[in-house]
């Protein structure tokens, strides 16, 4: 699952995997890629649950992209999502993910099944080893070592303790250095041929990463990753006009 989209413009902001983005009660984090309904096509882009719908915020309300602290412009607004268990293969995987309808001056069709990027079952398996990387609104790029693939912790959700099985732990390649920060929420990881492998949402004491793996977040969302073909189809960026380029 290579690609999740790319565009960019002169004007400071970019719709792109690791933008900064912002609900409307002032929960913030990251982009982690352009994905495709499967319903009807459209493009909507995936993020952490807890950015999109953080702080009470409800479906219906508006989603910005940040090109600094101090200017915002909005994409779209929040549609749905869940941060809660879903069950894939008779295995129970924690996910924190949401979907995210762009605005209808951003994308302005529904794009084609060729669209799409590499099917949901051909993701490769993580094992631990295996090198990552994410973009984060935080941190800027991160490259580091998955260390666990069935990780498990309690974490305290709406007021209640809940268990997150099956995580996937990813720590820094820089010695003593952190993965990940605060605000890197919902950014994409991806592997070392850039297929997108997961989704982060937490960080660890020591600055690891975690994330939930790719495959029963997109079926929880009925989403697909979609391909540098569809990020062109994102064709006015921002409601700006303005002529965008595949980075």
């Amino acid at each position: 699952m290579a690609d999740g989209g790319a565009i960019s413009s002169e004007n400071g902001y970019a719709l792109e995997s690791g933008a900064a983005i912002a609900n409307a009660r002032g929960a913030y984090g990251t982009l982690g890629f352009v994905g495709l309904r499967r319903d009807n096509g459209r493009a909507v882009i995936v993020t952490s649950y807890h950015v999109a719908f953080g702080r009470g915020a409800v479906a219906g309300e508006p989603v910005s992209i940040l090109a600094h602290e101090d200017a915002a412009r909005r994409i779209g607004r929040s549609a749905y999502g869940r941060n809660g268990i879903v069950r894939l293969g008779g295995d129970d995987f924690w996910v924190d993910c949401a979907v995210v309808d762009l605005d209808s001056g951003i994308v302005g069709r529904a794009v084609s099944e060729h669209d799409v990027g590499e099917a949901d079952d051909e993701v490769p398996p993580l094992a631990v080893g295996d090198q990552l990387s994410a973009a984060g609104a935080a941190t800027g790029v991160t490259r580091g070592v998955v260390v666990n693939v069935a990780f498990s912790d309690r974490i305290l959700v709406g007021g209640r303790i809940t268990v997150t099985p099956r995580q996937i732990v990813v720590r820094s390649a820089k010695p003593g250095g952190a993965f990940s920060a605060p605000g890197n929420s919902g950014a994409a990881l991806r592997n070392q041929r850039g297929q997108i492998v997961g989704l982060l949402w937490g960080i660890t004491p020591r600055g690891d990463g975690i994330a939930s793996p790719i495959a029963p977040l997109l079926r929880l969302l009925h989403v697909r990753i979609g391909s540098a073909a569809a990020a062109r189809d994102v064709s006015t960026l921002l409601g700006a006009r303005a002529d965008a380029n595949l980075r």
